[in-house]
Parts: structure tokens; sequence; C-alpha cells
């Protein structure tokens, strides 16, 4: 009787089994489930039965023992079967899991590397900021003091581009200053440094610079390479760069060359604004370069003027620029004066 009972429980067991199994939909691990139930309801109880028999003192199912043995050893493999399934999703997960989590940390490095770029350069032409401009001078200027050497910091800013923003809108001025700032990084090596300090202001810092050479354009300087500087001198031009000669007259110039060259001032040396106010013979050489400005349309600034009949004789002469201590010893700019006006010397 009780091995007829527990055959009646396995077989309701499986049935039960039967009806989960049909009525699961997901093909995973609820289907395994319902299977695994039917399975044990017809397998797992076949060795009890076989039990009860043998001590009730029944004969033994050889068949049924067979039977149920290959059922146990699928019932176990099923379930092995299941655990590897189940393995093979979780390992699956872990790498969908792991994907996700390194995409995440690379979108984090990029952005942290975004913001600090951002916090350091300027939004529109991507330059220097500012703050990044003055530290890059502070180390420039603490390694030049360890190593001896040189460096220079070029301030650049655009004449009349309110006029820019004003007739053609903001957009055309913002073109123009990304324009200027990719033609000024163009010129510099890749150790230098170009920023944008804000509106139409610019910096440059060139490191590594001998500051022996690092002067006024002078006509001597102008004249060693003449082919080469006249290309040069025209290449400034167009970026807008005023040019002067300065010490003219006390080099070896070439007039014809001179003729070629986009300058718009000449600077008339010390010495020979010394003699101006002195004989015809004296003031010959100053003579002579101011008539030879004056014929090329150039600006003429005197150097030097010391003496009040300096000033008058460089007026009457058409030159009306000039600087030096008759004018004005050096003072600190806040002191300069509002006008410079007094810079100027008195009309003829």
């Amino acid at each position: 009787m009780a091995a007829a009972a527990l055959t009646c429980v396995a077989y309701l067991i499986g049935i039960a089994g039967y009806a989960l199994l049909i009525r699961t939909r997901s093909p995973g691990r609820d289907r395994t489930r319902a299977y695994l139930l039917m399975t044990a309801g017809r397998l797992v109880l076949a060795p009890a039965i076989l039990a009860i028999q043998a001590l009730r003192g029944q004969r033994l199912d050889v068949p049924v023992i067979v039977t149920g043995c290959a059922l146990l050893v699928l019932l176990v493999l099923a379930r092995m079967a299941e655990l590897v399934r189940q393995n093979e999703a979780t390992v699956r997960e872990l790498r969908g899991t792991e994907g996700v989590l390194r995409a995440s940390l690379s979108e984090r490095d990029t952005l942290a590397a975004q913001l600090e770029h951002l916090a350091s350069h300027d939004s529109l032409t991507d330059l220097a900021n500012r703050a990044l401009f003055n530290d890059r001078v502070r180390q420039a200027l603490a390694g030049a003091r360890r190593s001896g050497g040189g460096l220079a910091v070029l301030f650049v800013d655009l004449d009349d581009f309110k006029v820019v923003n004003d007739s053609l809108g903001h957009g055309a001025g913002d073109r123009l200053l990304r324009e200027v700032a990719a033609r000024l990084r163009s010129c510099l090596r890749d150790h230098d440094t170009v920023g944008r300090l804000g509106g139409d202001e610019f910096a440059i810092l060139a490191e590594d610079t001998d500051l022996a050479t690092a002067r006024q354009l002078t006509e001597s300087v102008l004249m060693h390479d003449l082919e080469v500087a006249i290309v040069r001198l025209h290449e400034l031009k167009r970026l807008g760069v005023g040019l002067a000669i300065d010490d003219f007259g006390t080099g070896y110039s070439s007039l014809a060359y001179l003729r070629q060259m986009p300058i718009d001032a000449v600077k008339i040396d010390k010495s020979f604004v010394d003699s101006v106010a002195g004989a015809a013979e004296e003031s010959a050489v100053a003579r002579a370069i101011i008539a030879l400005a004056t014929t090329l349309h150039l600006d003429i600034v005197a150097e030097g003027v010391e003496r009040p009949e300096q000033a008058t004789a460089l007026a009457e002469l058409g030159c009306h620029l000039a600087r030096g201590y008759h004018f004005s010893r050096p003072i600190p700019p806040p002191t300069w004066p509002a006008s410079p006006a007094s810079t100027r010397s008195p009309p003829p």
C-alpha cells in the first residue's frame, strides 16, 4: 500500500510539473524549474518505492530499479546543465556590467579632462586664458632665473575691433578673433605660448629667447639680409603691425631697398639730433633724413632731444614727433600725462 501511495504521489507531482511547464512562457529559469519538478515526481521517488518493497519482502523489479537509477542520473545531469546555464548567464551579465563600468569610467575621465581644459583655455579661440598665461609666465621667469636664459612677453590688441562688432555683428567679430588666434599660433614654436587675455587682447610668451637680439628694429639688423627682411616685413604689415626703423642713418642702408619696405616711420638717431641746431654742415644729415622721409611719406621721430633749440630746429625742418629729456625724464605709468601732446615738439 505504501509503495502504491508513493507511486501515486510521484505521478501527481509529475502532472503538476507538466501543467507548470505548459503554463510558463519563459524559456529560461522558470521553465527549467518546471521540468525539474516534473522529473522529481516521477524519478526521485523511485528509490523510495524500491526501498519500501525491499523492507516488506516483496520481489524487486529489476527493470524498475534500472529505470530509476537512469532517471536519477538524468535528473543530476539536468541539474548540472541548469547550473552551467546559470553560470554562463551570470558571466554574460558580469561582462556586460564590466563594459558599462569601463564606458562610464572613460566618459568620466574624458569629462574631467574637458573641464580641466575649459578652466585654463579661452572657449572661443582655444588659446590659453589669462590664468594659464600668467602661470606660464611665472614658470618661465623662474626657469630663466635658474638657467640664465631669456624670454619675451608681447601684448597684442586689435585696433578698431569695436567697429567690426558694431558694423558686421558679433559673429564676424568672433570669426576675426579665431583667425587672429590661428595666425598667431602658426607664427610660434611648439614650446611658446599664445593666450587671449580678454576681448581683443592677446599675449605671447616666447621662451629661450636671446635677449641680445630681441631689440627694436634697427637699421643694422634690417640690412643684414635685405631679401629676407623685405618678405618678413610685408608679412608683419599684413598682420597690421606698425613698422619703424630705429637708429636710421647710423648703418649702411640701401635707399633702393628702403623704398620697397613697408615702413611707417623712421627714427633719427640722437647723434644727428645733437647737432641739428648747429651750422648747416652739422645739421646736414638730420636735414637729409627728414627730407627723405617726407618724400617717402613716412613719419619722423627724433630721439634724444634735450635742449629747447633742438626741438625748435626739428619743428622748423618738419619733424613734429620727438622724445627726450627736454620733454620729461622717465616717469612711472601712473603719472603719465593724459594727452600725448606734451611729448610733441612745439610748432614752428
